[in-house]
This record gives C-alpha cells, sequence and structure tokens, in this order.
C-alpha cells in the first residue's frame, strides 16, 4: 500500500493532478505567493526543515544496533524461517515439543544476536530522509521476521518442563525492547512496525500465561513486561518525520517520478542517482510551491494539536481526523497532496489507540488470571480486577466476557460500541468491518488468525 501511496503522491505533485482533479480550483498562484511567509511559521513551529533535524543527535556505530539486527535476520533466512514459523507454532499448540526444539535449534545464534542488539540504544539504518515517499524502509521487515522468532523463542521455553521460568519472560523483554528500537526514526512505517512487533509479543504473552494460568507467579512475571506505559508507541515523533518526507518530496517531485518509474523497469534501487536531491530551501516552480505552502499549512496545525495532546493519543487521533475533514472540505488543486496523505495519518492515530487498548486488556487478562489462580474463579466484573482499566477510546472501563471455559477483557474499539468481545480476525462476513473490539482472551486466539 505505501508504494502506491508513493508512486501516487508523486505522479500527482509531478503535474497530472489537474486532468485528474478538473473540477477544483487552480489556485497555484494564491497558495505559492504565501509559501515564504508560511515557511517562517513551519520552522518557529519547531517542524524539520532539514534531514539532520531528524536525528539531531548522530548515532555511533558502537551505539547501533541496525548491523546485529540484519546479521540476526539473514541467520533466519527469510524463506526458512517464514516456511518454520507456523509449523513450529502448531508443534507447540500441539504439545509436541521435542519436535519444535529440533526446528528451533538452528534459529538459535540469530536470537543470540537479538539479544546483544537490544542492550544497544539506538537502531539506525542508512537512509536518505531526502528521498521522501520514495524511501526504502525494506530492511524494517528484518525487525519483524525476528521479533516473530523471539517470541516463538519464548514460547517453546514456557512449555519446557525443566526450563527456567524467567528464561520466557527475558525473551519477550527482549523482543519489547525490540519493537522499542524499530519506532526510534521519525517515521509512520517505523512506528506501524513497531505496532506490529508488540502485538507479537502481547499475542505471545497471552499464550503463555495461558500454558501457566494456574501459576499466579506466571501473569506476574508476564506483567512486569508491560508495565512502563511511555513504552507505547509515540504517534507525534512519527508524524514530525512525516512532515519531512512530505516536504522532501515537494522538493524533488521531478527526482523522485523518475526514480519509481526506474523501478517499476527493475532499475536497482542502488544504482539511482540521488546527488542531485534538494535538501533545504523552497522549490522554485509556482506548482511545487503552493503545494509547500499547504503543507506548511497543515502541519503547523497537527504540530498544535501534537504539542496538546502528547500524553492522549485518542485526543491527538481525534485532531488529526478534524484537521483531515477540514482539508477534505478545501477545493483548491494546492490541496491535493494534503488530502491524499492525511486520512492515512488519522488511520495510524486509530492503531496507536488500538495497541494502547490492548496492552491494558492484556495487563487486565494478567490480573484476572492471578484472581483465578488464588480464588479457583474468574472475576465477576472489571471492578472485581486489582488495579485500573480504562478503555482509552471511551475514558470508561473496559468490560469482560465469561463463558464456563473462556475469560475476555475488551476495549470497545474506534466505533465505541460494545461488539460483545469479539476480536476482529473473527467478525462474521456480513460485518460492517468496524464490527469489532479489541480483546485479551483466555484461551488465547487461534493459531493463524490475525
Amino acid at each position: 500500500m505505501g508504494c502506491l501511496i508513493a508512486a501516487g503522491v508523486v505522479v500527482l505533485i509531478a503535474g497530472g493532478s489537474i486532468g485528474y482533479l478538473y473540477h477544483k480550483y487552480v489556485d497555484y498562484g494564491e497558495a505559492a505567493g504565501r509559501v515564504e511567509a508560511d515557511a517562517r511559521v513551519y520552522r518557529a513551529a519547531g517542524l524539520p526543515w532539514e534531514a539532520k533535524d531528524l536525528r539531531p543527535v548522530p548515532v555511533t556505530p558502537d551505539q547501533n544496533a541496525a548491523p546485529l539486527i540484519l546479521k540476526a535476520s539473514a541467520m533466519l533466512g527469510e524463506k526458512a524461517f517464514d516456511k518454520d514459523n507456523p509449523a513450529i507454532q502448531e508443534l507447540l499448540s500441539e504439545n509436541s515439543i521435542e519436535e519444535a526444539a529440533l526446528k528451533l535449534k538452528r534459529y538459535a545464534p540469530a536470537l543470540t544476536l537479538a539479544e546483544q542488539a537490544v542492550k544497544l540504544p539506538n537502531l539506525a539504518f542508512d537512509r536518505d530522509w531526502d528521498m521522501g515517499t520514495a524511501l526504502d524502509l525494506s530492511e524494517l521487515a528484518n525487525v519483524q521476521r525476528l521479533e516473530r522468532a523471539v517470541c516463538l523463542q519464548a514460547q517453546f521455553d514456557a512449555r519446557l518442563k525443566k526450563s527456567d521460568p524467567e528464561r520466557a519472560v527475558q525473551e519477550l523483554e527482549t523482543g519489547w525492547k525490540l519493537s522499542l528500537l524499530a519506532g526510534q526514526d521519525p517515521c509512520l512505517i517505523n512506528m506501524l512496525v513497531e505496532v506490529s512487533c508488540q502485538r507479537m509479543v502481547l499475542d505471545a504473552i497471552q499464550r503463555i500465561a495461558a500454558s501457566g494460568m494456574d501459576d499466579p507467579s506466571t501473569s506476574i512475571r508476564l506483567d512486569r513486561i508491560l508495565s512502563n506505559a511511555e513504552d507505547l508507541p509515540n504517534l507525534a515523533h512519527a508524524l514530525t518525520g512525516e512532515a519531512y518526507v512530505e516536504l522532501s518530496t515537494v522538493r524533488n517531485a521531478a527526482i523522485l517520478d523518475k526514480t519509481l518509474e526506474d523501478e517499476a523497469r527493475g532499475v536497482s534501487r542502488t544504482k539511482i542517482v540521488t546527488e542531485g536531491l534538494v535538501r533545504t530551501g523552497l522549490p522554485d516552480s509556482t506548482t511545487q510551491r503552493a503545494y509547500a505552502a499547504r503543507d506548511f499549512e497543515i502541519w503547523v496545525q497537527a504540530k498544535a494539536a501534537m504539542d496538546k495532546s502528547a500524553d492522549n493519543p485518542e485526543m491527538l487521533r481525534k485532531e488529526i481526523g478534524r484537521i483531515s475533514d477540514e482539508m477534505g472540505e478545501k477545493t483548491g488543486l494546492s490541496y491535493v497532496f494534503i488530502m491524499i496523505m492525511f486520512p492515512v495519518y488519522y488511520n495510524a492515530a486509530t492503531t496507536v489507540v488500538e495497541i494502547k487498548a490492548e496492552t491494558i486488556a492484556t495487563r487486565g487478562l494478567l490480573a484476572a488470571m492471578q484472581v483465578r489462580a488464588q480464588t479457583g474463579k474468574w472475576p465477576a466484573r472489571i471492578e472485581d480486577i486489582p488495579g485500573s482499566w480504562i478503555d482509552p477510546f471511551t475514558g470508561k472501563p473496559m468490560l469482560t466476557k465469561q463463558t464456563a471455559d473462556s475469560f475476555r477483557v475488551y476495549s470497545v474499539g474506534p466505533d465505541l460500541k460494545d461488539d460483545g468481545g469479539v476480536r476482529k480476525v473473527e467478525v462474521t462476513k456480513w460485518s460492517t468491518g468496524q464490527d469489532y473490539d479489541i480483546v485479551a482472551s483466555y484461551p488465547p486466539k487461534a493459531i493463524g488468525r490475525g
């Protein structure tokens, strides 16, 4: 999806917008005339003007986890591990421990490197941020693959009868730290990979907790992984990088259009010449200056929302939605670029609140498991679970659902409607696509279901 958006944006900026949106008003001259003033306001707001603003302090090689992560991913082998992963999951679900051990053994060296990597404070791949929407983010697939392996190993170690009970928890702590490294760069895709990795850890926590449910120490240990609320994805940080990605795209529309054309013909990205990229200042053409002016306009609004709602992802989500709706009502052609991009940011904002809800629900489930281990019964209501379990979408307590052999803690999700504790992968084909809740459950979700 990202590549399609990038291609569409670059083609649109490079000159295809008038034919495509012929019914809109041509307002390039008016917008371009205010670009200098808008740029000053943009910079005064503290938004990035040059690539160096994204990482003001350079990352030294001895503090960078990237080489270790790339090496570990190479050890996994893309095709080998992607094939073994579902097979090992199935073996664990069948309690075929010895067979799972044989398959996992070959990946032990990679997991050792992962443990070393998360001890380093930074993850910085060699990126040219002035490539804008044509930026190569393929290395993040390596992080996700390594995360899957770490979580799988933790589930295996939790099943071993003679294993150290702390071992699986330590491995999931490695997985959680790996997710935080993934989200360090100020980029939307980085943040979404961070979310993806954290979902893997949350899923593994629920599986391990289920396998050791009668021992209250299991859930106590697992909760330790999630005890730092500051570990959740930082949408404002990611959006700051997106502001620069858009600015660099406007500056370099013609070069980026050529880059995408070359890639479509199979030209290796390593052979693409980038020496001509514009790395500061304003574009020369009236059209690009108009796009830049509108870009500055919307990002100044977004920055105010980010500053106001830094500690409240649901409030920021609503603000991004409001700004997106307002821009969607504009009629000038100069607004086309931001009209394409901002709905994507709103969807990403929703994802951030969802992962927060899932983390809270998982911690609530772990606390409920402690109650069950100690009393033999599940808590009857959310209020009977020690702790505070507030749904970030509503500001009200989360909900619970139980049957004779199951228990769920859940958030109502972005539609603000109680759908009965049904998670997204369980909705029927008749669903509108919004009829789901954010769920942590015993038993955990079925293998292969989202």
